[in-house]
């Protein structure tokens, strides 16, 4: 949902810059304005955003079917899986067809993560090059592995010059002060 609210937001954005750019900055100042309206689920939108949608549905096609394409992804994910399955396929048939960037971009992105794995749903690391002059990395050697040891100090915080420091468990425990 994240990707898709993000596309609807890009979406919105460049209806508002392309109407400042034609001249039209109170419409844009308008569209400007209707970023909750459009990212609210519908159950909990106010009278006044229900009002505003009406008039993007009127007005700006492009943008409410982006709003439309979002609403059917949020209920895709809502469905069982069977269902939900080929739900997702119409809507990215949908999408992919809509002539909106972002949303062509966002099905695109969509199939890609879709027909992995499922075991595999991460991205697969990046394998960069070893450079002659590298050695390949190695698995760090457990019997090198270096504890902090702890400091034997005098009462102001400095190191004691003639006590050395403890080596065995029980001689670090003895080597605190009582």
């Amino acid at each position: 949902m994240a990707w898709v609210t993000k596309a609807l937001d890009e979406v919105r954005r460049a209806l508002a810059a392309q109407l400042r750019r034609t001249g039209r900055a109170d419409q844009a100042t308008t569209i400007k304005k209707t970023r909750w309206a459009l990212l609210k689920n519908p159950p909990e939108l106010t009278s006044d955003q229900r009002t505003t949608l009406a008039a993007i549905a009127k007005d700006n096609g492009a943008l409410y079917r982006a709003y439309l394409l979002k609403e059917q992804l949020r209920m895709i994910f809502q469905a069982e899986l069977p269902e939900a399955k080929a739900l997702l396929a119409g809507w990215i048939s949908w999408a992919s067809r809509c002539r909106i960037p972002a949303f062509v971009r966002l099905a695109k992105t969509i199939t890609r993560y879709r027909d992995l794995d499922p075991q595999r749903r991460r991205a697969p690391p990046v394998q960069r090059p070893i450079r002659s002059h590298q050695h390949p990395p190695t698995a760090p050697d457990p019997t090198r592995l270096r504890l902090p040891q702890p400091r034997i100090t005098h009462r102001h915080g400095r190191p004691h010059p003639r006590r050395p420091l403890p080596t065995t468990p029980r001689t670090i425990m003895n080597s605190y002060p009582k």
